[in-house]
């Protein structure tokens, strides 16, 4: 559907796997996407958030949580959630330089 273009029909599809498998962590990671791409960071946050509860190695929806709440000024929380990212896929794109960035923001510059 998302191929095709129809954002609606792909969210309805991802909201009926959520309710038909409430326990698969990655429908609630695509609903985030989904709901990411709609601007619905609240629901995206729920979402990516379910998705890291019912399996915490759940690396992309910490670093999809993560540049969220950076985007909203919660820089700590953010690199937490990008560190695990990194602790469980330490080649994902992206996260090391946004552990970097975030950890002198957050941390200071080590001496």
């Amino acid at each position: 559907a998302l191929e095709a273009g129809d954002a609606a029909t792909a969210h309805e599809l991802v909201r009926d796997v959520t309710e038909i498998a409430p326990n698969y962590a990655e429908g609630w990671r695509h609903l985030g996407e989904l709901a990411q791409a709609a601007n619905d960071d609240t629901g995206a946050i729920a979402a990516y958030q379910k998705a890291i509860t019912l399996n915490p190695r759940e690396f992309q929806a910490c670093a999809e949580l993560a540049g969220i709440l950076a985007d909203y000024g919660d820089k700590k929380q953010a690199l937490q959630y990008f560190r695990k990212a990194q602790a469980i896929d330490p080649w994902f794109q992206g996260v090391n330089d946004a552990v970097t960035k975030l950890a002198r923001e957050v941390e200071g510059e080590k001496i």
